[in-house]
């Protein structure tokens, strides 16, 4: 594979790029993988910054820490104009790669709750005594929101279920 067919892999050793890409390595193995190359370009880039440093002689003078860090940062900007860094590359790089699993575990969470939803309502059509022995829990579950008008909405949408002020329960809209 070229490189530019894996720019996120780029970095990383030749097997472990290959691991990478063929989805052999678990989430968590290919998070440790990120992390552990921002570690190391951020050691490589902060060694950098100190040689460039001394070269400059930055370190022949006694400076206050503000104008210090003023020179490095000057230096170092001026070293790297027109090019993102690859720490930077790495770290955003990390970013997606966190982002895209927060989604996948909200996608996930969503499904678990429809699919348990789902089984719910099965159970209470299927077992109307079910149903009337967990009405107490379920209302009490609702009740237990912070704010007033979502407890009241979600009775709402579950009251021709459940039964209850302004809906039919499933048992009696059956008769």
């Amino acid at each position: 594979m070229t490189q530019s067919a894996l720019p996120e892999v780029a970095h990383l050793p030749v097997k472990d790029a290959a691991l990478l890409s063929t989805g052999a390595w678990s989430r968590r193995d290919r998070m440790a993988a990120l992390e552990a190359d921002v570690r190391r370009l951020r050691e490589r880039d902060e060694a950098r910054v100190l040689r460039l440093a001394r070269r400059a002689g930055l370190f022949d003078h006694y400076w206050t820490l503000p104008e210090l860090l003023a020179h490095l940062t000057e230096f170092a900007e001026a070293r790297s104009k027109g090019r993102a860094s690859q720490l930077k590359l790495a770290e955003d790089r990390m970013a997606r790669v966190k982002k895209i699993e927060s989604e996948e575990e909200r996608k996930l969470d969503a499904r678990r709750k429809i699919l348990l939803g789902s089984f719910l309502l099965a159970r209470f059509e299927r077992f109307p005594l079910e149903r009337e022995r967990m009405q107490g829990e379920i209302l009490r579950f609702l009740d237990t929101h912070k704010d007033e008008n979502v407890r009241a909405r979600n009775k709402a949408i579950l009251a021709d279920i459940l039964g209850g002020p302004g809906g039919t329960s499933a048992e009696t809209g059956a008769q």
